[in-house]
């Protein structure tokens, strides 16, 4: 299969392009063309960058790809290398993030809004109706402090910047604001740091803390984007302790919601034999009064909000679950799969009745698992979302 990309190394300084040589002044060929507006057709994003923060060099990319039903290219976007990338989708909106700035995209345009340098996504997440998007950074220390940053981009393409001292742990959009759960991060040690904040953006993007509390330093949520119940009065996450992620002790995880109006907190713990606490980022769901998320063995499991501890297994996705990259939106889960090759699914979140594919994305193939234009990194699946 040809590679649909450009691969360079220290001592070769060339690369195999759909058939065609080029010298290294030439800039990578990669499918579609560039992305200038949401396509009507569009089924599926997804977002490629290197595996690690190691070894990136200035020439790397993030690489945004929209595709169709068909597993079709529809368009593309690139952009300096952003690692832990995300790319959200709501109604006719697109975002993801670059380095160095944010593209929003929408059937009618394609725009870059410009931020502060940045090298590590922390958290994302988008308001299902109205399209406004949040990210995160990753900053690290800012004049003596441990700091997140964030840029958010209104429903009107408004641009807001700010940033709230420590580590976003998971974000969420409850009606028209978003909401960060952050712990203390304290810098040069001396200090147990067991503070956490619920922290809102307000119309006018001014972090305020909502509440404060003390949780174990390892006691953390599992997923960096969490969901919302359908009134807006709850954010839902789940925790888990040290013990759980070290094997010390149960598997089990820790269904922690907080109240959006005043951070107040309910926790409980689950019952959950046999299944890994390890789950997808983008998994979890608020469907018909339960939180539903999808574990790294593939099962998609369920428990109801009412203060129910009895996991329940609903169904097991599948093939591969090894390299698996997927999305929830609203009653629809998204993968592709690119343990040997890259094949996007469709299924319904409550039964596991496939909808759509498997579809195969050959391009995918040759992108995922080559090296970067510098020969530092690899490219990898950093995200996906479905857009239907």
């Amino acid at each position: 299969m040809v590679e649909a990309r450009a691969r360079r190394t220290a001592s070769v300084c060339a690369a195999a392009l759909i058939g065609m040589t080029v010298s290294c002044s030439d800039p990578p060929d990669y499918p579609g063309d560039d992305l200038r507006r949401l396509p009507a057709a569009a089924s599926g994003a997804v977002v490629v960058g290197p595996l690690a923060m190691e070894s990136v060099g200035k020439q790397d990319r993030s690489l945004l790809f929209v595709f169709d039903a068909d597993g079709k290219v529809l368009g593309r976007d690139l952009g300096a290398a952003v690692s832990n990338n995300r790319v959200l989708a709501a109604g006719d909106r697109l975002v993801t993030s670059f380095a160095d700035s944010v593209a929003a995209v929408t059937e009618d345009k394609s725009e870059r809004f410009g931020i502060d340098r940045e090298s590590i996504v922390q958290s994302a997440a988008i308001q299902p109706d109205g399209g406004a998007s949040t990210i995160w950074y990753n900053t690290g220390i800012v004049d003596g402090e441990y700091v997140n940053r964030f840029a958010s981009i209104g429903a009107d393409n408004s641009v807001r910047t700010g940033k709230v001292t420590g580590i976003v742990g998971t974000s969420s959009y409850c009606g028209k604001s978003n909401f960060a759960v952050v712990r203390q991060s304290v810098v040069g040690g001396g200090e147990n740091p067991t503070k956490n904040w619920l922290y809102e953006l307000g119309q006018d993007n001014t972090p305020v803390a909502r509440a404060q509390w003390d949780y174990d330093t390892e006691f953390r949520p599992v997923t960096s984007t969490a969901p919302c119940t359908a009134d807006g009065s709850e954010i839902v996450a789940l925790y888990a302790s040290e013990q759980t992620v070290t094997g010390g002790g149960a598997t089990r995880l820790t269904v922690v919601k907080f109240r959006t109006a005043d951070g107040t907190r309910t926790e409980t713990a689950l019952t959950m034999p046999g299944f890994t606490w390890e789950t997808h980022r983008s998994s979890l769901a608020v469907l018909n009064d339960k939180l539903y998320w999808v574990t790294r063995d593939g099962d998609v499991l369920s428990v109801p909000l009412d203060g129910s501890s009895a996991v329940t297994k609903e169904w097991t996705l599948h093939g591969t679950q090894a390299k698996v990259a997927l999305s929830v939106r609203g009653q629809t889960i998204s993968t592709i799969s690119y343990g040997e090759k890259a094949e996007f699914s469709r299924y319904d979140l409550a039964s596991g009745r496939r909808t759509l594919g498997p579809i195969a994305l050959a391009w995918l193939d040759d992108i995922q698992g080559h090296k970067t234009e510098s020969g530092g990194n690899i490219y990898s699946i950093a995200d996906m979302t479905v857009l239907e």
